[in-house]
């Protein structure tokens, strides 16, 4: 599953596709600020949602180690 999918199907954070799509060419560098991106664009960037914003912050973060191992092993070929 993708980011966007377990984020719109684990938290109900369905994304417009143009939102996806610049998230994908212009990632935020840290969890932290692709966390904020995707409340943002959700309309929720007050940040009164703690429990939900540890939720996504989690799926960001597994998802953000899985590029990282990918850019790494795609290095070392």
């Amino acid at each position: 599953m993708n980011n966007s999918s377990a984020l719109c199907i684990g938290l109900g954070f369905c994304l417009p596709p143009d939102e996806i799509r610049q998230l994908c060419e212009s990632p935020p560098k840290t969890v932290d600020s692709f966390t904020d991106a995707v409340f943002d664009v959700e309309g929720m960037g007050d940040m009164n949602y703690t429990d939900l914003r540890r939720q996504v912050r989690e799926v960001v973060a597994r998802h953000m180690n899985r590029w990282i191992a990918d850019r790494e092993q795609d290095a070392s070929q």
